[in-house]
């Protein structure tokens, strides 16, 4: 018929590597990080309690996660679970870096 044979094309969604939802602190008094992310991407979650930070440290546990949904979390209970103890200085910064694809 003179046309062009039918062309199959994959669909693809476009999901980002990192958006911040929300960062609170809970009803029980932790600090609660939620994001946006790419399932099989490793995070790693880092704080400081100072800036500009000579050093970042990373979490006693869950500090690197390599999230299978795309949304994933993470809490500071201020415990060896995670930070190890509250700021000594009142304040804590967070940051979560990512491998980029």
């Amino acid at each position: 018929n003179g046309k062009c044979p039918p062309t199959l094309v994959a669909q693809s969604t476009w999901v980002t590597a990192f958006q911040l939802q929300s960062a609170q602190f809970t009803s029980q008094g932790r600090f609660r990080i939620e994001f946006l992310c790419r399932p099989g991407t490793p995070y790693t979650i880092e704080y400081t309690d100072t800036l500009p930070a000579t050093t970042w440290q990373t979490f006693a546990a869950n500090g690197t996660q390599t999230p299978t949904q795309t949304s994933s979390s993470f809490t500071d209970d201020f415990t060896a679970n995670s930070s190890g103890a509250p700021s000594a200085t009142g304040a804590r910064f967070y940051r979560i870096r990512y491998l980029a694809p």
